[in-house]
């Protein structure tokens, strides 16, 4: 019996020792275990949360979105309305868009998000915060977004003395009854190509002066006049940055100084042609070496929709450059063209991590003449291609 006694009482302390230690044990797993769970509950939440988290990233891609959709609108509005400036509206373009449809009801700024860019948008959807305005300021249209606490953020601005302003070219009363459409003979002076049909594109009442367009493409001896932009090497590279001064260029070739003060190819700004974006292209943080995409096409491109003159026989270049960036091939790289009509766009120049792809590409020409103030209308009425104007 006290054998027995004596090893129970051993198994016992044995047992008691062993949930001691497992209780300790045990306790610590625990303990460590929630401090991993906290941990992981933490980065978690930065995940979703942080500057960098998913939600922020995905919060920001919306609001960036939303103010892009709605920037382009509006400058599609604003370029619409620069065209009908151009043809003797004289609405201001604030009540351009109201007549549109483009203000809320009840409101003399806040814009209809939905009616604007056609669907609803993430951003914009307020009544007196979370709101777009566009408002006339210090000389300027100014586009703005108001967040819920009524903060603005700028997101466009034009200045209002683009509107009707005119050129500074002073036109005769006869040249002052030409009307976008009408039917104009110009005399390039090029005995490869003489004489050719022109379509007046602005009046002599728009801002940027009366000026004509071909008909169609520039011919030399009968034949279209093929324009080379592209090349292999380092040309390709030359040729897309320098494209807008080269196009440029060869219309120059048919500017008859008798009739005109200057010539362009269509698709540059028509108030000033040489105006092009400065800055490189960007792509994930890295800079390109060709220079960025420009919307100087639009003012043109517009114009000649409107007109219906838009597409004729060949397909020809606008003088403005596009930039395509994502994967390539595979890989991740920057494509890079030159805008044109008639055609889909080809590329001219392509970098891909490390290498390029050269590449070259044809079109016609077709140039835009700023007609003299002095003209003489010796015959024609504009009406047809038959009864086009010619001057003296």
């Amino acid at each position: 019996a006290v054998y027995n006694y004596y090893n129970y009482s051993w198994l016992a302390r044995i047992r008691k020792v062993i949930q001691r230690e497992l209780f300790y044990w045990l306790t610590i797993s625990n303990f460590l275990y929630i401090i991993v769970l906290l941990i992981l509950a933490g980065v978690s939440i930065a995940m979703l949360t942080g500057n960098n988290g998913i939600l922020t990233q995905a919060n920001k891609a919306k609001v960036e979105q939303s103010n892009a959709a709605v920037k382009e609108s509006i400058s599609l509005a604003y370029n619409e309305w620069q065209i009908e400036v151009s043809t003797g509206t004289a609405e201001t373009f604030l009540q351009f868009i109201e007549s549109k449809g483009y203000i809320k009801e009840g409101t003399t700024d806040i814009l209809d998000v939905e009616k604007l860019t056609g669907s609803k948008q993430a951003l914009g959807n307020g009544e007196d915060t979370d709101v777009y305005k566009i408002k006339e300021q210090d000389g300027n249209y100014i586009l703005s977004y108001y967040d819920t606490e009524n903060k603005e953020e700028q997101l466009w601005s034009v200045p209002v003395s683009t509107e009707s302003s005119g050129s500074n070219i002073s036109y005769n009363d006869e040249l002052k009854t030409l009307k976008p459409g009408d039917y104009v003979i110009y005399d390039t002076g090029v005995a490869e190509t003489g004489e050719v049909i022109c379509r007046v594109l602005y009046d002599a009442n728009s801002e940027y002066g009366l000026q004509i367009i071909t008909d169609d493409c520039i011919k030399e001896n009968g034949e279209y006049l093929p324009i080379f932009l592209g090349g292999d090497d380092y040309a390709a590279l030359e040729s897309y940055n320098n494209a807008i001064k080269t196009l440029n260029e060869k219309a120059m070739k048919y500017l008859n100084e008798n009739i005109a003060l200057d010539a362009r190819c269509v698709g540059t700004n028509p108030k000033n042609k040489e105006a092009e974006s400065e800055e490189f292209a960007e792509y994930e943080g890295k800079k390109y070496p060709v220079k960025a995409e420009d919307k100087n096409y639009e003012t043109d491109y517009d114009m000649l929709n409107k007109l219906n003159i838009l597409n004729i026989e060949v397909p020809y270049w606008l003088a403005s450059r596009y930039t395509e960036y994502g994967r390539v091939y595979f890989v991740n790289g920057i494509i890079c063209y030159i805008r044109m009509v008639g055609q889909e766009m080809e590329a001219i120049y392509k970098i891909e991590e490390g290498y390029s792809i050269k590449n070259t590409v044809i079109n016609a020409l077709r140039p835009v003449f700023t007609l003299r103030g002095d003209l003489k209308i010796v015959s024609g009425d504009g009406k047809s291609e038959g009864t086009a104007y010619r001057f003296n």
